[in-house]
């Protein structure tokens, strides 16, 4: 019933999306009950661009000799830069941890990444081929 052909539904610019009646003119939350006290990570917010880079950085560092999650090459101007220093900068500490301190190597970063996304089959697949590659 609340979400209708009769009522527009809106992805607002502060990523919350809203539920409208046909005039647009009342909708579903206050903008008061959306501030958080941090920031969310929500990969699936921002440019398809970010999604891809942000999973290759978690994934594999060739250009690096030590694994990292410091990302500093930021040009202010770019909106892929900026979403991605924004991706890396929030996300959650227990995987932040986890990804620093592995010494499973890739698959197992490629694990953290797919459960970090909630990628199902990705997950299914890195957990079959860390089983076959530790054993």
């Amino acid at each position: 019933d609340w979400a209708s052909s009769d009522k527009p539904i809106c992805l607002m610019s502060d990523g919350t999306v809203r539920v409208f009646d046909i005039k647009m003119s009342l909708c579903s939350s206050c903008h008061g009950y959306n501030e958080y006290r941090e920031p969310v990570f929500s990969p699936y917010s921002t440019l398809p661009q970010c999604t891809f880079r942000l999973k290759a950085i978690l994934q594999h560092q060739p250009w690096s000799v030590e694994y990292n999650l410091d990302y500093t090459e930021l040009d202010t101007f770019d909106p892929i830069e900026r979403g991605l220093a924004v991706l890396i900068q929030t996300i959650p500490n227990k995987f932040r941890q986890e990804f620093l301190k592995t010494t499973l190597g890739t698959p197992y970063r490629c694990l953290l990444t797919a459960q970090l996304f909630g990628d199902e089959r990705e997950i299914q697949f890195w957990l079959i081929a860390m089983y076959y590659i530790i054993r």
